[in-house]
């Protein structure tokens, strides 16, 4: 499950390849209708002889919470992925998204802090693991996030054939499934997570210097793919890791909001990545 979390971007690139190529937009918006339904039909089916979750009545749905969860995750993510194409507070859309984000998001620790059924625990926040696994995560997905100015490159400076350019991304590919494949062996080996730490994060400090000496404009194939690679086994190498040991020593009530926690600062950090390369090239 995580390495497609890692490669699922360009795996699903691949496979709509021939329909971005062949078809209209029109076309793509009823092949995501399909898929759309399909995964729910396949969930269901393959489920449908077991309970996943606890049934629960209507009205202990506490739909207030996700509305604001919803409302304060749109507002947020839309300010801080085109902050910069609005030219951020000179913008009344950009400035009526934070204000949403504020408040919605306010409302909603106000209200998990006063419900009865919280969908969220704010005990998880008195773990060490919780709070040095964000951390971690915030620091590596930031530095992730600056893989895809190389694309960016690749496609505007050195011109490249965007489908050239997804079949190049299988070598970060290959070097996720090494990583990952890196990661089960310590962790059944029982390899300090410490270890795993600052080998991965060794790794991609040692990638983004490597990287730094390939930018030039008469670049080969041969030049950018090995960083590439290296690339791939740091982050495999540390994903699971980290998930691991964000969760480790929770309650068992409180893993699902731990996990929750990780899935939140995955988002967040590859909104605020984004931003901040964006960002950094008008300087």
């Amino acid at each position: 499950m995580y390495t497609i979390m890692l490669t699922g971007g360009t795996v699903t690139t691949s496979l709509l390849k021939s329909s971005i190529e062949n078809y209209n937009f029109q076309h793509m918006i009823l092949m995501m209708v399909y898929f759309s339904h399909f995964c729910p039909d396949y969930w269901h089916r393959s489920f449908q002889y077991q309970q996943v979750f606890p049934k629960m009545p209507l009205y202990q749905l506490d739909i207030t919470s996700w509305f604001l969860l919803w409302a304060c995750l749109q507002s947020g993510g839309y300010a801080i992925i085109y902050g910069k194409r609005l030219m951020w507070f000179e913008s009344d859309t950009i400035t009526l998204c934070l204000f949403i984000f504020l408040l919605s998001g306010g409302l909603f620790m106000l209200k998990q802090r006063n419900s009865k059924r919280p969908i969220f625990h704010f005990e998880v926040f008195s773990s060490k693991n919780v709070i040095a696994g964000m951390i971690l995560f915030f620091i590596f997905y930031l530095i992730r996030s600056g893989l895809n100015n190389v694309y960016s490159i690749m496609a505007t400076v050195w011109k490249w054939p965007w489908d050239y350019i997804v079949n190049i991304q299988y070598w970060n590919v290959a070097g996720t499934l090494l990583g990952v494949i890196l990661s089960g062996i310590c962790l059944m080996r029982g390899i300090s997570s410490r270890i795993v730490f600052f080998t991965g994060f060794l790794l991609l400090a040692v990638d983004c210097a490597w990287f730094t000496y390939t930018f030039y404009p008469d670049t080969t194939l041969s030049t950018i793919c090995p960083p590439l690679f290296l690339q791939g086994i740091a982050q495999g190498l540390l994903f699971t890791p980290l998930v691991f040991f964000l969760i480790s020593g929770m309650p068992e009530q409180y893993v699902a909001n731990a996990t929750a926690l990780g899935t939140t600062t995955r988002f967040w950090t590859t909104a605020i990545g984004y931003a901040l390369m964006q960002n950094l090239m008008l300087f």
